[in-house]
């Protein structure tokens, strides 16, 4: 499968990648821009809105960027101190999101007071994040795939093996292999999924495959080479006789 001019950032433009992948039956054409706050083009990647946890991981930074906001005059110094006024606006909530970090002396107001000024509070920041667009960031489409239900339907189905597979259809076929889609396993796990219905109706190669990789997890004894290969694959999937890959 050959990528050509990719709209991923941060790839030069004009740039190829070449991906070994089975090809997918029937053919998927991938919706790459779906969810872009900005929609992008086959040259310019989008913009992208943080998502909760984008927010939460930027305003957890130590190097986090919070805007200040002119405190009402009944903060104003010098009738109330900078500790004083952090005090006080924290108080009116208990919600940690309502709080602001600190508060600093402004420019003077009148010749006998100045006002005070605070950082935005954390619900301030998630909502100013939301509209600014200076807090966007271009789409790197690591995962448009998933984006797209049209996408899942057709791609991520088959990458995942069973997404389509009719065997999901029977519930206890569907218990056993959501069991042992985690494979690490400790002991109870182990024995509670071979108690399961559909454990009998695996493969004795499907049995043993999970045992090998339970007894991985919990004994930490490696897989005999039946299951796992001492040997590195060749870096070719074939050669033709004319020496060509």
């Amino acid at each position: 499968m050959l990528i050509g001019v990719a709209s991923q950032a941060p790839i030069a433009k004009g740039q190829e990648r070449l991906i070994n992948a089975e090809a997918l039956h029937p053919p998927h054409a991938p919706q790459m821009f779906g969810g872009e706050a900005i929609q992008g083009s086959p040259t310019t990647a989008g913009l992208d809105k943080p998502d909760d946890v984008a927010k939460s991981i930027a305003l957890g930074k130590n190097a986090a960027t919070f805007l200040w906001i002119r405190m009402p005059v009944e903060y104003d110094a010098p009738n109330t101190t900078q500790q004083e006024a952090l005090a006080r606006f924290n108080g009116l909530s208990e919600d940690p999101e309502d709080h602001t970090r600190a508060v600093r002396k402004g420019a003077a107001r009148t010749r006998t007071s100045s006002f005070h000024e605070r950082e935005e509070t954390p619900r301030e920041a998630r909502a100013r994040m939301e509209h600014d667009q200076r807090e966007w960031g271009a789409n790197s489409y690591h995962s448009a795939i998933l984006r797209s239900p049209e996408n899942q339907r057709w791609v991520t189905a088959m990458d995942i093996a069973i997404g389509q597979a009719h065997c999901l259809d029977d519930p206890r076929m569907r218990e056993v292999l959501v069991a042992i889609a985690d494979w690490k396993m400790d002991e109870e796990q182990f024995l509670n999924t071979k108690g399961l219905s559909g454990w009998s109706r695996l493969s004795a190669e499907g049995q043993a495959l999970v045992t090998a990789s339970y007894l991985y997890y919990q004994e930490g004894e490696f897989p005999p080479s039946d299951f796992v290969s001492l040997t590195p694959p060749s870096l070719l999937a074939g050669v033709d006789k004319k020496g060509g890959a």
